[in-house]
């Protein structure tokens, strides 16, 4: 699935959250088995709430997604899992130019 891009901000927003050496190995982990928060942060020697952070960016972005729940103990949250999105992001100077002319024609 090609990931549709609108405008110059999208586009941006989009390159600099792949710009991020975490990021990039949470959508490689995600790419080969769903994982929860917790797991990815222990494969990541990181702290749950950063993980948790780079989870939300990645997932606003549609670059990964929640695939299921699991209920845990009654009164506590569900653990959320998580794949990463397929997608394919195709950098091109024609599509460059296609996404910011677009963009321009918007706010004309």
């Amino acid at each position: 699935m090609m990931l549709e891009i609108n405008d110059e901000k999208e586009l941006v927003r989009i390159l600099k959250a792949l710009a991020n050496p975490i990021r990039i190995r949470i959508i490689s982990y995600l790419s080969r088995e769903p994982m929860c928060v917790y797991d990815l942060a222990k494969a990541l020697k990181l702290s749950y709430p950063l993980t948790f952070l780079h989870v939300k960016i990645l997932r606003d972005l549609g670059l990964i997604k929640e695939v299921r729940r699991e209920e845990s103990a009654k009164g506590l949250l569900p653990t959320r899992y998580y794949r990463a999105s397929d997608f394919e992001i195709t950098l091109s100077a024609e599509n460059i130019r296609r996404i910011v002319e677009g963009g321009r024609k918007g706010n004309g």
